[in-house]
């Protein structure tokens, strides 16, 4: 991502339905210059990532309602946001979860507890 006229970095979406993992992320983010945008439910994130598509999503797997794999989906079937570059986020770091996240359509992969240069990178 590159710095914009005002200094700021880029636009991230954080999609986590727990909110200490948000603001940690968010935190952290702000930090770096990004401009962070969080969803604790995944029919909300789409809503807003059609209106106003960010640069990169921070999307958790295991969410109440509909999982992090079927908004990954959903965004990739759809000409407006199947090049927002995804990371999905999630506890387990087995090796199905992570297999799943890039058949979904994910670019990469973190699991928590989050550790901040690792999220910057």
């Amino acid at each position: 991502m590159t710095e914009t006229h005002d200094g700021v970095k880029g636009d991230l979406l954080i999609v986590d339905d727990n909110q200490i993992n948000r603001k940690l992320l968010e935190d952290i983010l702000i930090e770096d210059g990004l401009r962070v945008r969080t969803s604790d439910v995944s029919k909300n994130a789409l809503k807003s990532i059609k209106t106003d598509p960010p640069d990169l999503i921070l999307l958790d797997i295991k969410m109440p309602g509909m999982d992090g794999y079927e908004v990954c989906r959903q965004l990739r079937s759809n000409p407006l946001t199947i090049n927002i570059p995804i990371i999905f986020i999630n506890t387990l770091e087995d090796e199905e979860s992570k297999t799943k996240s890039f058949e979904a359509g994910g670019v990469d992969y973190i699991t928590k507890p989050f550790q901040a240069h690792e999220i910057l990178a």
